[in-house]
């Protein structure tokens, strides 16, 4: 008889708000986006190894300039381009959201935004050049961070 009462009793299944979900598909996206533009600029990068002349859709003139920023001094960490390092931290993020590991996300999210405003103080106030697809790319950071924040709480 116990046995019957238990196989009747139906478990509570947790289902999260809408805004929750919502939150989860817009960090898919903008890891998505993320992958996305560091593989153009991964592409930029090697692009003008082989061809010094190549200029990107985003070199407007010689302030704006997504290939010199690249390409140059600052362009890469440890010798690897930060397109590469862009790239495997995006995917971390994908395959950590996917598996809803929102701590992680948390704190490596952070850890991009600090790197965010070290790169966009360099970008703009160094080298004194515009990005486009940099400052994109800072842009998906604060967003990540405050996706990841409101998860949290």
């Amino acid at each position: 008889m116990g046995e019957m009462i238990e196989s009747l009793i139906i478990e509570k299944i947790y289902i999260a708000p809408m805004w929750i979900i919502d939150m989860i598909w817009t960090l898919y996206l903008v890891a998505s986006l993320g992958i996305l533009s560091s593989l153009y600029a991964w592409y930029i990068h090697f692009r003008h190894l082989r061809n010094p002349e190549y200029e990107s859709i985003c070199d407007i003139n010689e302030e704006v300039n997504c290939t010199k920023v690249v390409t140059g001094k600052y362009g890469t960490i440890f010798s690897i381009p930060n397109s590469i390092w862009g790239f495997l931290y995006y995917s971390l993020i994908l395959m950590l959201s996917y598996h809803n590991l929102l701590l992680p996300i948390f704190w490596l999210s952070i850890l991009s935004v600090l790197g965010s405003i070290y790169l966009g103080y360099i970008l703009y106030f160094k080298l004194r050049q515009m990005c486009i697809l940099c400052t994109l790319v800072y842009v998906l950071n604060v967003a990540m961070f405050v996706i990841a924040y409101m998860l949290m709480n």
